[in-house]
């Protein structure tokens, strides 16, 4: 078993963001009030305590008011742990199984998928395809309108549905959503973990708690390498913490996987980033821009591009580097400007379409373009109106 599966959901070993959960836990938590003055009344007052006690016996859960909630963060922040550990302070630990469901879908085509679910939560993983609509429509509904049974005299006892990285959902199936969350809002709440909030429509946000979920500092990612090493019994000293902090990106799973690495001796290698690299230096070429080329030009981004793209590097994270690398070799600052401006307008783009591979291939060639058209020129002043340059594609 590697590392990674061993400790990324236990909170023995993993602690960060253990502040978010407690704000959590508290704000939702309606007895608070009824704990803390419980002792004081027992010594002062029985009778007035006895009635606490008839109250605790009729009123609604404990965590009856926890509202929906949008958990969103860059990549590998530890968003799904602040989720499994708010889960298990509510719930207790919680055994989740893998059950079959079958989807109609279009046509009467049907479709068998796999869906994790406990008696308390269910958790959705949406693919971006065209089934999701029917995913919402089907299991979720028929997971939601099914209350629990308990044989306590608590009210609401609820369950809760996680939609994990909800902005691969279409617009369709998040609006559908829209109406399950009103239809259903007594007996389920809904938790949605995605990377960009943007993404998601705004009747979702406005019925949601948003908790932006930052990335673990220094400390916290010492903390984890410290426990994991002397559980596994490994002997790191201050080179080892300083190489794992600098290339960890302050991610936990980075963190594990490195640590994993340093365990068995294997190389820290980003043969993708090699890719990139070859990328840069074809959109920073010296040759003459001809129409022959632009069209092999063309043919090499594309085919880079596929090479990144079927070995699941996630298309934000090539532009990212992208952008370190001509940001790096790029001396002005109006060259810098104006290829982050260009950049960004592609990853929106890139980001509302389907097809990356068309916008990524045009971001390529108007960074060429504009690169081109200031070849050679050194009183950048001249071409900057409101401390932009202006080109012309």
């Amino acid at each position: 078993m590697f590392l990674v599966d061993k400790y990324q959901k236990n909170s023995n070993y993993i602690t960060c963001h253990q502040d978010i959960i407690e704000k959590l836990i508290d704000t939702f938590d309606s007895h608070q009030k009824i704990y803390k003055d419980s002792k004081d009344l027992l010594k002062k007052n029985k009778s007035e305590f006895r009635k606490i006690i008839k109250e605790l016996e009729t009123k609604s859960w404990r965590y009856s008011n926890l509202q929906h909630l949008v958990l969103y963060g860059p990549k590998g922040c530890g968003k799904e742990y602040v989720v499994d550990n708010l889960l298990k302070k509510i719930y207790g630990n919680i055994e989740t199984k893998e059950i079959e469901y079958t989807i109609s879908g279009y046509s009467n085509s049907k479709e068998k998928v796999m869906i994790n679910q406990s008696r308390y939560h269910i958790i959705i993983e949406p693919n971006n395809n065209g089934f999701d609509k029917y995913l919402i429509q089907e299991i979720i509904q028929e997971y939601a309108k099914t209350e629990n049974l308990t044989i306590f005299k608590y009210k609401k006892l609820f369950k809760v549905v996680i939609i994990n990285k909800i902005d691969n959902l279409s617009y369709s199936a998040q609006a559908s959503l829209r109406r399950t969350m009103e239809k259903y809002a007594d007996t389920c709440k809904f938790i949605f973990i995605c990377d960009q909030l943007s993404k998601i429509i705004e009747p979702l946000r406005s019925r949601c708690l948003l908790i932006r979920v930052p990335l673990p500092n220094n400390l916290q990612i010492i903390e984890t390498l410290t426990d994991i090493s002397m559980n596994e019994n490994m002997k790191l000293d201050k080179e080892d913490y300083k190489y794992i902090l600098d290339n960890c990106e302050s991610k936990v799973n980075n963190t594990i996987w490195l640590l994993e690495m340093k365990k068995y001796g294997v190389p820290n290698i980003h043969s993708w980033k090699i890719v990139i690299d070859d990328l840069t230096s074809l959109i920073l070429t010296d040759e003459e821009i001809t129409l022959k080329f632009i069209g092999n030009f063309v043919k090499a981004v594309r085919e880079k591009f596929y090479i990144l793209f079927i070995t699941n590097i996630y298309v934000k994270n090539i532009l990212t580097c992208l952008m370190t690398n001509l940001i790096d070799k790029l001396g002005n600052i109006y060259l810098k400007y104006n290829v982050i401006n260009i950049i960004s307008k592609y990853e929106l783009r890139i980001s509302s379409g389907t097809r990356h591979i068309v916008h990524f291939e045009a971001m390529c060639l108007e960074i060429l373009s504009f690169l081109n058209k200031t070849k050679g020129i050194t009183n950048y002043s001249k071409l900057t109106t409101n401390k932009q340059v202006e080109y012309i594609i």
